[in-house]
């Protein structure tokens, strides 16, 4: 499957890729590293990003239960093996009624004790029930946005704080969740977030709670596409979200995370964790009945 629209991948290159590694990257080291003294320009690959979104349309349509979901399964994989051939890497197997769906969660600097949890959803959803052509709506949807940016931003964060991992101080996972994305009849019977609820329900087999301590769950999820513009996620622990808007402010993004956001509320991945008491917050663009981004949930993202 190729991308019909460059767009989509070039400002994902231009801006997610560079302001999302960015904020994420400055809140880990905040205790090690100042704006003043790290380009991100000179670490973070914007080739190797597009690439990575590329990879997962060339895949197909990573609707849960597919081939095409467990070779995507499989290229995370392979891209964390290729950072380090040793990476600690658990496949979480679990079903929604009777389709096997896999959560991946990847583990660095396990030899800290508190843990920070970077996570995007990366299956794409089964039909495009909010097409303005009424014969696509059955369609499935290629998720260059919602679904594959978080992703690929997510692989590309790993390969850079992996070089850089001596300026961390906490275990960091970072989190690949199947079937977010199929709630509103985009698969029959199913709800939103399976893949997190079921993550979050067998949270306690991934770490020990008696010696480790998740700090806090930073959710990416559609960082890509035209004229963005983050929300204020009313779900999301405000003081994370707010640092993380600061950050991002401070960087010259003041389009993006402007000082007074569209606020809205999401049911998203964080969801469970902060029904955990876990801090948690969504870094989502302004999606919804928005005329700068009318391809949620088409055929054309």
């Amino acid at each position: 499957m190729c991308i019909n629209k460059k767009y989509n991948i070039l400002i994902l290159v231009a801006f997610a890729c560079i302001a999302i590694f960015s904020i994420v990257f400055l809140f880990l080291t905040s205790n090690n590293l100042s704006i003043q003294n790290y380009n991100t320009e000179l670490e973070f690959n914007g080739d190797n990003a597009y690439n990575y979104v590329q990879d997962q349309l060339d895949i197909g349509f990573r609707i849960p239960g597919t081939e095409e979901r467990k070779e995507s399964a499989q290229y995370f994989i392979s891209k964390f093996l290729e950072i380090d051939s040793n990476f600690t890497y658990i496949i979480h197997n679990f079903t929604v009624y009777t389709t096997e769906c896999q959560n991946i969660l990847f583990k660095a600097n396990e030899e800290y004790d508190n843990v920070i949890i970077l996570g995007a959803h990366y299956d794409s959803r089964a039909k495009a029930t909010r097409d303005p052509i009424s014969e696509n709506r059955s369609k499935p949807v290629p998720g260059a946005n919602d679904g594959a940016s978080g992703a690929a931003v997510l692989i590309e964060l790993a390969r850079v704080l992996y070089g850089q991992k001596d300026n961390l101080s906490s275990e960091i996972w970072f989190l690949f969740f199947d079937a977010e994305d199929q709630g509103g009849n985009g698969i029959l019977g199913w709800d939103w977030i399976e893949g997190s609820e079921q993550f979050v329900n067998d949270l306690d087999d991934f770490y020990d709670s008696a010696t480790e301590n998740i700090e806090s769950m930073i959710l990416l999820d559609m960082v890509g596409g035209t004229n963005l513009q983050f929300i204020n996620e009313q779900y999301s622990t405000s003081s994370l979200l707010e640092e993380l808007f600061a950050i991002g402010r401070n960087l010259g993004y003041t389009n993006e995370f402007p000082s007074n956001p569209v606020s809205r509320s999401i049911i998203d991945d964080h969801i469970g964790f902060l029904d955990l008491g876990i801090p948690s917050a969504d870094l989502i663009i302004n999606f919804w009945d928005n005329p700068s981004w009318p391809y949620h949930h088409t055929t054309e993202d």
